[in-house]
């Protein structure tokens, strides 16, 4: 079994080490996600949950005024060209709508 590794990092407002433990909640928001008043507080949970169903797990590392890293690794097999089956597709395009 192999792993592949991700980072993102950001050059945002950070994130207070006093709520690291919102991140992941879902519905819940930092003080400073909440100052710009978008998103549900849902992608991060969701996003855990996909890296955790893959073997994995993400961490964060923050600094206020500085910026935050996420990372995450999964694990991966590598597959045989012969396992890729290439589809073909059913339909075909037989005109164009008006406009």
């Amino acid at each position: 079994m192999l792993r592949i590794q991700f980072e993102i990092e950001d050059t945002g407002p950070g994130i207070a080490a006093q709520e690291m433990d919102k991140l992941f909640a879902p519905f819940e928001q930092t003080k400073t996600g909440q100052q710009s008043q978008q998103g549900t507080g849902l992608g991060l949970p969701i996003s855990r949950k996909f890296v955790e169903m893959m073997g994995g797990d993400i961490t964060v590392n923050s600094m206020i005024g500085l910026g935050s890293k996420f990372a995450f690794d999964i694990q991966i097999s590598l597959a045989a060209p012969t396992d890729v089956k290439m589809l073909k597709p059913q339909q075909k395009v037989i005109g164009l709508e008006p406009n």
